[in-house]
């Protein structure tokens, strides 16, 4: 299985076995053994051709498009104020981040291209949305360790997954 379709696979897990694998596991880090064990299946020293990294790239910067969306609208939903004001600071430097990434991606690496793919909105559920910012944070880290060789884009990457863990933490831990 090409890497293209492992990023998508891992992006259509099931809402139920997102929640299964967060109740079974709800204290674990988001660096813990299984992610570790996903990286793996990407050797750094197999080889990609540019396209393919460029496509995944473009693919991500989509799907950060769309999750900055769907994070106003669990903002929007939420009854609880520490995770209200958690997914409001995420959603507003979403935005930014993702126009950066997209930015530098572009001055490094050429167009953006759009993949078909449809997104569906959902209502706000925090395991469902911790599970979705986890399991994009794990892409986030995989995709990192792909675009080693440019430091413009890594370095945005960065940036990003700083932004996911900081807000995993404040769902996680703040009440």
């Amino acid at each position: 299985m090409d890497l293209v379709t492992e990023f998508r696979n891992l992006i259509n897990e099931s809402e139920e076995e997102m929640k299964k694998e967060f109740d079974n596991d709800i204290d674990r880090s988001y660096e813990d053994d299984e992610d570790a064990d996903y990286d793996a299946d990407y050797d750094d020293d197999e080889e990609y051709d540019e396209s393919t990294t460029n496509m995944i790239v473009s693919e991500t910067i989509q799907d950060l498009l769309f999750l900055q969306k769907q994070s106003h609208i669990w903002h929007l939903q939420t009854g609880s104020y520490a995770e209200h004001t958690a997914l409001g600071e995420f959603y507003e430097k979403l935005e930014g981040c993702v126009d950066s990434l997209a930015e530098g991606f572009m001055g490094t690496a050429g167009k953006l291209k759009v993949s078909a793919k449809s997104y569906q909105f959902g209502n706000y559920e925090k395991y469902e949305a911790i599970s979705i910012l986890k399991n994009k944070l794990t892409q986030l880290n995989i995709l990192f360790n792909r675009t080693s060789d440019n430091s413009v884009l890594n370095g945005k990457i960065s940036a990003i997954s700083e932004l996911f863990a900081s807000t995993l933490y404040k769902l996680k831990e703040l009440k």
